[in-house]
């Protein structure tokens, strides 16, 4: 019981230095106060509260609203703290329960061992592998004008391995002859939130205790081979997220993203009257057995995770894609967050006791900002999930 007590002290300790507490003299206050006193039902109470932290004398009045509104902002910050890297690592998680007659305000510390984290369960084939985890993010292509000064950038070109005789074809079609010989293949950038995306999952991986991920620009590498990677960007930017959609043992997939249209996933459904499990903001379009997404960057974009079996041998390969860098970047958090996932797990009925299938997909809607790709986008939401091999309801040489 005494070191149950001691670890409390040094989660308590933890997160008052945390980002939600270190500069709120109030909050952490009172948090202090709750933790100390939290055998003592008088002192956990409003009035308790109100003379030991707020300097009320006893019997005076004092304003139980501004008490609650402090009490909601502790709340709100021991769950900010526990949704952060150092805080999911943690053995317990404090929390503070709305308060009752009986019981004031009273923190609440949950073994967070178990049940295993929903975290864990997602990236345990990367954790069980003997290949290293990699994260393969992309460099999109531009084309440089250097003497008129110019940039440019086409959403439907961008091999990672451009060179000018590969593209001076499509740049004819663009431009007049003697203008396209003015532009030369440059890798100019990084997309923000496939970057967020990456440092995401590493910081996961090292605050939880495992080994170290690393990061790569996907030109920069040959081969996937003797790795265990996670592939970010869609098909027109990652060559590596093209070959395993085009693979046949990949034939099965659901999720696709039309190599014809951009901005556009096609869902091959397992019979003709599928609906999807939440309603979709935009507007869709069915074709028989196939249902096609287009994304509406005024409102909602789409997004893919995609676990496949390693074809290079030990492990797995996760896909996380989509045409919006800023939808990777919170589809990224929602796979390394203990209380997103959670949520999606509870949606999809899996228990993080129990391994995930070997190979499944969710397709995520995510909410975007007017006309700015680059701008916040908001909270995934799961709409459509599959597990395991599909049953193919259209051949693939349709799909």
């Amino acid at each position: 019981m005494l070191g149950q007590v001691s670890e409390f002290e040094a989660l308590i300790d933890s997160a008052l230095k945390s980002e939600g507490f270190a500069s709120a003299s109030l909050k952490s206050a009172i948090l202090r106060h709750l933790f100390v006193n939290r055998g003592d039902q008088t002192k956990i109470s409003e009035k308790g509260i109100a003379e030991a932290v707020f300097g009320i004398k006893p019997g005076a009045p004092y304003s139980g609203q501004r008490i609650r509104t402090q009490c909601m902002a502790v709340r709100s910050g021991l769950e900010s703290y526990a949704s952060s890297p150092t805080g999911q690592v943690q053995k317990w998680r404090c929390t503070l329960p709305k308060a009752t007659a009986e019981t004031g305000y009273l923190l609440r510390f949950e073994d967070q061992t178990q049940p295993h984290r929903a975290t864990e369960a997602f990236w345990l084939d990367h954790l069980e592998s003997e290949f290293d985890t990699i994260v393969v993010h992309t460099e999109p292509l531009f084309f440089r004008d250097q003497l008129d000064g110019r940039v440019i950038r086409y959403f439907d070109a961008n091999d990672d391995r451009a060179t000018l005789d590969s593209f001076s074809s499509e740049l004819a079609r663009r431009f007049s002859e003697t203008e396209a010989k003015m532009f030369r293949p440059s890798y100019l950038y990084l997309l923000s939130g496939e970057i967020a995306a990456r440092d995401q999952i590493a910081d996961w991986f090292e605050e939880a205790g495992h080994r170290r991920v690393k990061g790569a620009i996907s030109r920069n590498l040959d081969t996937i081979e003797n790795r265990c990677p996670v592939l970010l960007g869609n098909p027109f930017t990652n060559r590596f997220m093209r070959d395993q959609f085009a693979a046949q043992e990949s034939e099965y997939l659901d999720f696709r993203f039309d190599l014809a249209q951009l901005n556009c996933i096609r869902v091959r459904l397992r019979t003709a009257n599928e609906e999807f499990s939440a309603n979709l903001v935009n507007d869709y379009r069915r074709e028989d057995c196939l249902c096609v997404l287009t994304d509406k960057t005024d409102r909602e974009v789409y997004g893919m995770v995609t676990r496949i079996p390693n074809p290079y041998g030990d492990g797995c390969i996760t896909i996380i894609a989509s045409h919006n860098t800023r939808a990777i970047e919170q589809i990224a958090t929602t796979l390394t967050n203990e209380n997103r996932l959670q949520k999606v797990f509870a949606q999809l009925g899996f228990s993080p006791q129990e391994k995930l299938p070997t190979s499944f997909e969710w397709l995520f809607a995510v909410p975007s900002s007017v006309g700015n790709q680059d701008s916040q986008a908001g909270l995934p939401r799961l709409v459509l999930s599959r597990s395991g091999r599909s049953v193919l309801t259209a051949s693939p040489g349709d799909f």
